[in-house]
């Protein structure tokens, strides 16, 4: 049965399960506020006490007919101001610091207004005294609006009650607008003031989110590149993005436009069976054409939503979510797939800082999808030209066998010199492209990892023994000396057929180098090793060339105009079966005189097993 379903894009606020949403801003704003409120009056009242102190010493001095209530008012300020330094200094204090601000600049205003009580002349010349309480107010407390306006409210009807013919007044139209501007300036103050340090806030809480965002994309940048095996990175994506957006399950979802498919490569979260069944699942591309062009005109799309009832009922029906956010995965301009973020708990939706992760992780994700393709194209291609490589050299063997053997039977038929010659050149050439062949067949099950080693104790006398034997029968300069060589009786712990590559690799490269002199391959236990040792007398390697001797296809001379031939697989071949063998490689040479090279090889199993660790 088909579903037809309309689709909505755009930017959702709300309140996510991970979000940080106006709210949640605001309250944390209010208890930073709060802390700020605490730390404000603690500091001002102890920057009180001194002046306090002074001018109760100097109403000593000065004021004598009125000292009695001065001094009260005076005294009652300090204590006011010492006690609320010290409760304000209580843990207790932390939520009440708005209400305890109020509290203190009410009385402090009210012993103020005590002492202007006492104070001959006009009440209208000492309105500036409780004008400076209520401005001090505002500036010194971030306690925002309502309570300044609560609290110079409350001084100003408190000044104006004071009964005049105490005090005097000589103009209460002016005294009524001084108070009434001081209440308002206050309150604009304090308006200003708190607009002011919630933009702060507000641009600091931003930075803080950025800086929190790029540093969980960067986490999740070095988990996606830990790996570029295929199926591990899309396990990693489907992971990491549960973990960054808090989601109950997240899936992955591939788009092959060749074949016109999208397919459900990996899900992570609270699996249900249902969740299972969906994983490589494959939907025609037609029946989720409106979301997939959702996603490439929006990059993103959100449900539940007014317009997606369709798709929220078959969500909530057969899946138990209740919101979806839909992102795209986009790379060079083409959609390769999209990420689902699922919710089943109860949730108003998803918040705009979910939705810029979410999206910064796709780019991501796109990019690691790009390298996981590239690696395993790359790795298929290796493996069909490994394939292709080893059939045809198992193909090119055989008929290299059979012409090296009519060679042989024609040796002894033909009689005269010339034939001879022929033939002769037709067997090395023919031995040659054999041992290329060979030498293709080892590297290509080194490189495929097919061919691991079988280490066991092996008699280095009775494997020498073995390669005289075969060196005799080859031809080769007369004016080469060839010796092999075994000091006492060793035993090493290793591959045999290996290492009888390896050192048959050492003497025939040996051989090539070497016109005249001698070439030396000896064996002797040394410690808890065994020494394998190829020297020869030949025209040695440069200095700068030493270290990429091991390199494949690295040649001295690589010139169309060498005189030795040879591809360059030789050494590189004795480098990764020393590797296999747990054995160390060493070349020491000088131009002229010769080359020596070193294999030393475990003389135990437990020798081998701590060179593998």
């Amino acid at each position: 049965m088909a579903t037809s379903v309309t689709f909505t894009s755009g930017k959702q606020k709300g309140g996510g399960p991970s979000a940080t949403g106006p709210s949640e801003v605001g309250a944390r704003f209010e208890e930073v506020r709060r802390v700020e409120a605490l730390t404000r009056l603690r500091q001002a009242t102890f920057l009180l006490l001194p002046p306090l102190t002074l001018a109760l010493a100097v109403n000593v001095r000065v004021f004598g007919d009125s000292l009695p209530i001065r001094a009260l008012a005076l005294i009652g300020m300090l204590g006011l101001a010492a006690l609320t330094h010290v409760f304000v200094g209580q843990r207790s204090a932390g939520r009440r610091a708005i209400p305890i601000a109020v509290v203190f600049v009410l009385a402090l205003g009210l012993l103020l207004l005590g002492v202007v009580f006492e104070l001959p002349g006009g009440r209208d010349v000492h309105v500036g005294t409780i004008s400076a309480v209520m401005m001090g107010a505002a500036i010194v407390i971030p306690w925002g609006v309502w309570p300044q306006i609560v609290v110079a409210a409350l001084l100003a009807l408190a000044y104006g009650l004071l009964p005049s013919e105490a005090v005097g007044m000589a103009h209460p139209v002016d005294l009524v607008m001084s108070l009434a501007d001081c209440v308002a300036l206050s309150a604009v103050g304090a308006y200003v003031l708190d607009r002011q340090r919630r933009q702060a806030f507000r641009e600091r809480e931003e930075a803080r989110r950025m800086t929190a965002q790029r540093e969980v994309l960067l986490d999740a940048g070095r988990q996606l590149n830990a790996s570029l095996d295929f199926d591990e990175t899309m396990a990693t994506i489907t992971r990491v993005g549960r973990t960054i957006i808090g989601a109950d399950t997240v899936a992955l979802i591939l788009i092959d436009a060749r074949r016109e498919v999208v397919r459900t490569v990996s899900v992570a979260g609270e699996l249900r069976d249902i969740d299972r069944e969906i994983l490589h699942l494959e939907v025609p591309l037609s029946v989720l054409q409106p979301l997939v062009d959702e996603l490439r005109a929006h990059g993103f799309v959100t449900t539940p939503g007014p317009r997606l009832q369709a798709l929220t009922e078959l969500a909530r029906e057969q899946f138990a979510v209740l919101a979806t956010l839909f992102v795209a995965i986009e790379r060079q301009g083409e959609l390769l797939g999209y990420m689902t973020f699922n919710f089943r708990r109860d949730t108003a939706g998803f918040a705009e800082e979910q939705i810029h992760l979410a999206r910064g992780f796709a780019a991501q994700c796109a990019i690691a999808l790009a390298n996981a393709h590239l690696v395993a194209d790359l790795q298929r291609a290796s493996r069909i030209k490994s394939e292709f490589v080893s059939t045809m050299s198992h193909e090119l063997r055989t008929p290299l066998s059979v012409i090296l053997g009519y060679t042989d039977v024609l040796q002894d038929a033909v009689k005269d010199l010339e034939g001879r010659v022929v033939l002769d050149r037709i067997r090395v050439a023919g031995r040659e492209l054999l041992d290329l062949v060979q030498t293709t067949l080892d590297l290509n099950r080194l490189e495929s990892g097919q061919d691991p080693a079988h280490c066991e104790p092996v008699g280095m006398q009775e494997l020498w023994d073995e390669l005289a034997g075969q060196y005799v029968a080859l031809d080769r300069s007369a004016t080469v000396g060839l010796r092999w060589e075994v000091v006492g009786s060793p035993v090493a712990f290793t591959d045999r057929r290996k290492l009888k590559i390896v050192v048959k690799n050492l003497v025939g490269n040996a051989l090539k180098f070497t016109s005249e002199g001698e070439i030396c391959a000896s064996v002797r236990a040394t410690g808890e090793r065994c020494v394998v040792v190829v020297r020869d007398s030949g025209i040695g390697i440069p200095t700068e060339h030493l270290a990429g001797v091991f390199d494949m296809f690295r040649q001295v001379d690589a010139s169309d105009r060498r005189a030795h031939g040879g591809v360059g697989l030789g050494l590189y071949i004795v480098r990764k079966l020393a590797e296999q063998l747990h054995a160390t490689l060493d070349v020491r040479s000088t131009v002229g005189v010769g080359t020596t090279f070193t294999l030393s090889l475990p003389l135990t199993a437990a020798e081998a097993a701590a060179a593998a660790a």
